[in-house]
């Protein structure tokens, strides 16, 4: 679930530059956890995962991208 490799989080530990630049939990604003990033914990993956099921979030779509090969739309027979 995690977007951050275990090379990329031994790099930011080691790297002081940056040093107090480490993101907030997308859900909560505690301070991320290179294990859980972006959050600062498995509950908050959690809960955004909830959200990503519940359809709480949206990707914007452009309505050109509806069309099918053929000029049908989807959903259409």
């Amino acid at each position: 679930m995690s977007g951050t490799s275990s090379k990329d989080a031994a790099r930011s530990e080691q790297d002081p530059s940056s040093a107090g630049k480490r993101r907030r939990c997308a859900i909560c604003g505690r301070p991320s956890d290179p294990r859980h990033a972006p959050f600062c914990s498995r509950r908050c993956q959690l809960i955004d995962l909830k959200r990503w099921f519940g359809e709480e979030y949206r990707l914007p779509a452009d309505e050109s991208e509806r069309r099918l090969p053929g000029g049908s739309e989807e959903g259409e027979n």
